[in-house]
């Protein structure tokens, strides 16, 4: 069981590390003040990961950095956000998908970065490894 404090701890802990990520994808990374002159998408799912897949062996560090990033950068919310309030897995992980296909279509309107279905994938898959961490560890916190 969670005690108040260390859930109002984890909630404040949640928020701090949720403005980082949103920062870092609105403005980091090469993302300066200028805006792409028109809209940046990928709609069609594993197309983003099959390109960074294939360019792997040229250039290493930039699909390392892209795959991975996307996904251990979200593995976080995935230890902190279940502890925050009890709800069912399933529907943690709609509400964190929801979230990111939210922020990803923020990124579209406001040209800073791109839309891509393959940064939700990956996303969802770290949030995924980081409760199932959880669930792993800390069976208790979940029990009734």
């Amino acid at each position: 069981m969670i005690t108040n404090r260390s859930r109002q701890w984890t909630v404040a802990l949640t928020i701090v590390y949720g403005c980082l990520l949103q920062y870092w994808m609105f403005f980091a990374f090469g993302r300066d003040a200028r805006v792409a002159d028109g809209y940046r998408y990928n709609v069609v799912p594993f197309s983003t990961i099959e390109h960074f897949v294939h360019i792997a062996g040229r250039f290493r560090r930039a699909a390392a950095f892209n795959l991975l990033g996307n996904i251990i950068m979200f593995v976080p919310f995935g230890l902190l956000l279940p502890l925050t309030k009890r709800l069912h897995p399933l529907v943690w992980t709609l509400l964190f998908a929801a979230g990111i296909t939210s922020l990803e279509l923020l990124q579209l309107a406001t040209k800073r970065g791109m839309f891509d279905v393959d940064d939700i994938i990956l996303n969802t898959g770290g949030f995924l490894i980081g409760y199932l961490v959880l669930l792993v560890t800390r069976p208790q916190l979940f029990s009734k």
